[in-house]
């Protein structure tokens, strides 16, 4: 079924011609329906224009698609889950009206996809580009499912679904190739070819994580060995094994912070004066402030503690004044590094309460209009009219729906990005006051006895290693929450689906209804496994960084050194490969479900969620090609009859 949309010629010569040109402008607004007809049009049009586009000349205006790139994070996430959660399946049991609002939402979709693509692009993000394609691809292979579906109630002809699977097939077909073939080590090559400087910049943050917490568990074991007697078996032994890393880690606080800061300087001065052909097009002023605003926290956390460890280590150190005062430093710093997280929580609270604020606008406006529709439903006598009020009345509901359920994403992903931001306001903090204890930061040196300054940096060193691998460990339980709940929601949401199936009595939107029932189960099921594989991970990394300080001890305390050496390589490396072993286990999203006639009709005749639950729960094995349609039976039948003995070749077919 092919879809017509018609413009009047001058709309679309002026929406052409500015395509022709890359300045189409179309607003960021939070619904398809939110819209003008003049900028539905346009991204109808520019859908068309872009899905079988040759070339690389991007088709929006630049300029104003920056200004409205506050507004794009949210949609583009929600959109984009949308997009995957869409079943093709579900396509051939939707009324001509669903389909048109559907493929409605689609193309929005699209275009959301669209505007992120063109902003990475003309800001030369090029590690994004590749998702972003692919995100496109499946859209426009969407849409062209949805294009080729049947009419619900009406039966296909075998040409028209011949012709949709050869269509399907030939799109789905590209991506099959090394996808298999190490994954990994492919993923992150690609990285660092399309983006040098982003792979680097999260390669020294994961190190200088890593150092950061041997320098809470290295500066904990140097308080411990200090309270041991020195007859006390390897203890000299173990003190000079274990400062013989200083140096290279010394250097490392400066380095790793010096480095990331000149990337982030580079890449602002490279964006405001050297911007790529389509960032031109915005002013350089604009392309300053909007680096600026991305880059700032880096900069300012890289720049400070980058100069400070330098003069920490060359200068500020030892057990006398000068080490006071590189600790009073180093006090100040975290400070710091508190005063930026809490910028970061109330930016990022503004942020969303800006998201919530449109979207409450753009309900109240569907409402409005909800409300005249009804008004005019009733008062309209002409039935041809109210028919055609009654299918806008249907595609409103639908886009408040939609704005609901955006609303409530929204909500729950804010939820825990402020826990984890509340976390790390926590951690700040409480490593100002750990730090302070450690280094007796209120007693200057000569006023506190030697043993008492022993027991209290011990102290202080073990909060500080405790907290971090505390807040470590609240990180992952918080990622753990927030996939048992999205489990917990799509289960309600299948309860919800139920009491709706037992009430519907149109037997093409039952089926609907038995698709998204199993849909929601299976990411139900989906998001419990992905709960068990992060809590894997999470024990394993707890154990390891709360396991790391005794077997160190252990190693140089009571082993020769060769001995220590070999048990500490073989920790790391028991590290290592249970790392790769659990990943492996790796969850995946299975398949979309089918529609199965037996146990459909098995459903309706006993509709119980458990059930359906263990048929939504089978393994699939092998590649997953989405988007391939499942062979119809009439195919099937078709495959097992004998070939036609009349014919001179037995294995030839007549086609007619």
């Amino acid at each position: 079924m092919n879809y017509v949309f018609i413009f009047s010629s001058d709309l679309a010569a002026s929406i052409l011609g500015s395509i022709m040109i890359g300045g189409i402008n179309i607003a960021i607004k939070t619904s398809y329906e939110a819209h003008s007809q003049a900028e539905q049009d346009a991204i109808h049009l520019l859908y068309a224009e872009a899905k079988d586009a040759k070339t690389s000349l991007l088709l929006l205006d630049t300029e104003k698609l920056a200004k409205q790139r506050a507004a794009l994070p949210t949609l583009h996430a929600y959109y984009k889950a949308e997009l995957e959660r869409t079943n093709p399946a579900i396509f051939d049991f939707l009324h001509p009206e669903q389909k048109i609002r559907l493929r409605n939402k689609l193309i929005f979709s699209y275009y959301l996809l669209y505007a992120q693509y063109q902003l990475d692009s003309a800001e030369g993000r090029r590690y994004t580009l590749k998702d972003h394609r692919t995100a496109l691809t499946l859209c426009a292979q969407r849409i062209k499912e949805l294009d080729t579906a049947g009419v619900s109630g009406q039966r296909s002809s075998f040409e028209d679904d011949l012709e949709a699977n050869i269509s399907l097939a030939t799109k789905c077909l590209q991506f099959i190739g090394l996808t298999q073939i190490a994954r990994w080590f492919v993923e992150k090559f690609q990285q660092f070819m399309d983006n040098h400087s982003g792979t680097l910049v999260e390669w020294m943050s994961e190190i200088n994580g890593r150092r950061l917490y041997w320098v809470w568990g290295g500066g904990m074991l140097a308080t411990l060995f200090e309270m041991l007697p020195d007859n006390f078996f390897n203890k000299l032994e173990a003190q000079a094994n274990l400062t013989a890393p200083s140096p290279v880690t010394g250097y490392m606080s400066f380095v790793l912070y010096y480095t990331r800061f000149g990337i982030n300087v580079l890449l602002l001065l490279k964006h405001t004066f050297f911007p790529t052909k389509e960032e031109c097009h915005i002013p350089r002023w604009d392309r300053f402030i909007t680096q600026l605003k991305q880059r700032k926290f880096a900069l300012l956390n890289d720049s400070i503690w980058g100069i400070a460890n330098m003069i920490c280590y060359f200068w500020l150190t030892g057990s006398g004044m000068l080490g006071y005062a590189g600790n009073i430093v180093t006090v100040a710093l975290l400070l710091m590094d508190l005063a930026l997280t809490t910028w970061r929580f109330c930016e990022e609270t503004t942020k969303h309460n800006a998201d919530m604020e449109a979207l409450r606008k753009d309900r109240k406006k569907l409402k409005s209009e909800i409300s005249s529709l009804n008004s005019a439903i009733v008062s309209e006598l002409n039935p041809f009219i109210k028919e055609e009020l009654e299918a806008k009345l249907k595609q409103l509901e639908d886009e408040l729906r939609n704005l609901d359920k955006m609303e409530v994403k929204a909500n729950l992903d804010w939820k825990y990005k402020k826990y984890g931001l509340v976390n790390d306001w926590v951690y700040a903090l409480s490593l100002v006051i750990a730090f302070s204890i450690m280094c007796c930061l209120f007693f200057p040196p000569t006023a506190v006895v030697p043993a008492t300054a022993l027991i209290v940096g011990m102290v202080g060193a073990a909060l500080c290693f405790v907290l971090t691998a505390a807040t470590a460990a609240v990180a992952g339980a918080l990622e753990v929450a927030k996939s048992k709940e999205i489990s917990r929601l799509e289960r309600n949401n299948c309860t919800t689906l139920l009491d709706a199936f037992e009430k519907e009595n149109d037997p093409n939107r039952k089926k609907q209804l038995y698709l998204e029932m199993k849909l929601a189960l299976a990411e139900s099921d989906y998001h419990q496994r992905v709960a068990r594989f992060q809590m894997v991970k999470l024990i394993r990394a707890t154990l390891i960084d709360a396991l790391i300080p005794p077997l160190v001890f252990v190693s140089l305390m009571f082993m020769p050194i060769g001995v220590g050496l070999a048990v500490l390589a073989a920790g790391f490396a028991l590290a290592i490969i249970s790392n790769a072993i659990i990943n492996r286990f790796e969850p995946e999203h299975e398949k979309m479900p089918d529609f199965n006639d037996e146990e459909y009709r098995d459903f309706v005749e006993n509709p119980d969620l458990k059930e359906l639950a263990n048929t939504t729960r089978e393994t699939k094995d092998g590649l997953k090609l989405y988007g391939l349609m499942k062979p119809t039976p009439d195919y099937v039948q078709l495959a097992k009859e004998s070939p036609n003995t009349d014919l001179e070749t037995p294995n030839t077919f007549l086609l007619s």
